[in-house]
């Protein structure tokens, strides 16, 4: 079974396309054209270094260039299209028969130029970076030129991230993991982020470590559980049941509408049934 959301469907099956050789990205410095040598990353991984590019060759719609796990399994994916930089997160949630999943974009960069020829993703050797079209037009990048980026690292918890050669954090996508699958918990001081999207607000649900369930929009709370034992943790059960449990197993609070595991996501606040038979909770006064 497979569950679409997001602001795009999902890829099935994307090949992956590292770049093996060396590559010469063109770019415009002062209105003169240079060419930087980009050495292309040989395999995939989380992590790109400064002077490496990965590329999305013509014709191909998308190419896998960074990829990350969390401990719990799920998988998150940076790949580049046609133009345009994706970070999706895919997660595997129970249903009456055999397993299901769901996935989509949580960030997105470009998008905003047509694109026919090769798209690359290249890390400045001064720590910038840039998301590049044919002939060296700049579709996007990350304004850090000078700020002693080293390596851009997408985490395991969902970020993809510029790091100095001190693990200083230049810049992030402030991202994260947006979905919590039926069998998982939230754990004190666990948050889930909602998809980035541009114009759309930041929304947040936080399992607070004083115990309280807090959705935050923004920063500013729109919605919370009022429970208040310490330690406890948020669990979204196989009967599609979202509840705030203590450390002594004590439900203090839960939804109410029984379903088949399913999933909770950020994405738009709901509480998705796990036979496809639409949501039975929704996060109250959710903004997106």
């Amino acid at each position: 079974m497979k569950v679409q959301r997001g602001s795009r469907s999902k890829r099935a099956n994307p090949t992956v396309r590292v770049a093996a050789a060396a590559a010469v990205l063109s770019t415009v410095v002062g209105g003169i054209a240079v060419s930087v040598p980009a050495r292309a990353a040989t395999t995939p991984g989380s992590t790109l270094t400064a002077c490496h590019s990965l590329s999305n060759p013509a014709g191909t719609y998308t190419t896998e260039a960074l990829v990350a796990s969390d401990t719990q399994g799920d998988r998150y994916d940076l790949s580049i299209g046609a133009g345009v930089l994706y970070l999706d997160q895919n997660v595997s949630f129970s249903t009456p028969g055999a397993p299901g999943s769901t996935g989509g974009t949580n960030w997105y960069a470009g998008g905003k130029t047509h694109v026919t020829g090769t798209t690359k993703l290249f890390l400045g050797c001064k720590g910038d970076l840039g998301l590049w079209g044919p002939g060296g037009v700049r579709l996007w990048h990350s304004n850090t030129a000078g700020k002693g980026g080293n390596r851009v690292t997408l985490t395991s918890g969902g970020a993809l991230v510029i790091y100095t050669a001190k693990n200083k954090v230049v810049w992030s996508t402030r991202s994260g993991r947006d979905t919590l699958p039926s069998g998982r918990s939230l754990w004190a001081g666990q948050t889930l982020v909602g998809a980035l999207r541009p114009g759309m607000p930041r929304n947040t649900l936080t399992m607070e470590r004083d115990g309280n369930l807090v959705y935050r929009s923004n920063g500013t709370i729109r919605w919370q559980t009022h429970t208040s034992t310490p330690r406890s943790h948020t669990r979204l059960t196989a009967q599609g049941l979202l509840q705030v449990v203590t450390p002594t197993g004590r439900v203090v609070w839960t939804t109410s509408r029984h379903g088949w595991g399913g999933f909770l996501s950020m994405y738009d606040g709901e509480l998705y049934n796990g036979d496809s038979s639409g949501y039975l909770w929704q996060v109250p006064h959710f903004l997106g």
